[in-house]
């Protein structure tokens, strides 16, 4: 699988009925929520995105919750909102950073951790999380 691209992140959202909406939200620059009966939506604060790179991220990271059902009420203890947070990134890398194209990375001589977040355009936090999801994971 190749890494995703931002477009290739909305069409996957329409494919799946994820309903992507802008929104303005003071606190945050992307949600995500399921209704009652599990139609998931996306709010994406648009003007306070500050890059693509950034709004794809986003974006991966809140279909990861609609994908994987990582959600939680903002109430919830600490380890609950850590869990399904980490879910949401752990699917989110599967488009930024997939595993075989990462191998295949490091095979060509990127091995250094700014030369990958170049190549994937992702912030260091989701190359870090590939290599720990992939090779580092102890089950």
């Amino acid at each position: 699988m190749k890494a995703l691209t931002l477009t290739d992140l909305y069409q996957f959202a329409n494919d799946n009925d994820i309903t992507i909406i802008a929104s303005n939200c003071a606190e945050c620059k992307a949600l995500s929520l399921i209704t009652p009966q599990g139609k998931c939506y996306i709010g994406m604060d648009y003007k306070e995105m500050k890059s693509e790179r950034e709004e794809r991220q986003y974006l991966a990271h809140d279909i990861g919750h609609c994908v994987r059902g990582a959600f939680y009420n903002p109430y919830s203890p600490f380890n609950i909102i850590e869990k399904q947070e980490h879910r949401a990134d752990a699917e989110a890398i599967k488009y930024l950073v997939p595993k075989e194209e990462l191998i295949e990375a490091l095979k060509s001589g990127l091995t250094e951790i700014w030369q990958l977040c170049e190549y994937f355009d992702v912030d260091v936090k989701y190359i870090r999380l590939a290599y720990w999801e992939y090779f580092d994971k102890i089950i």
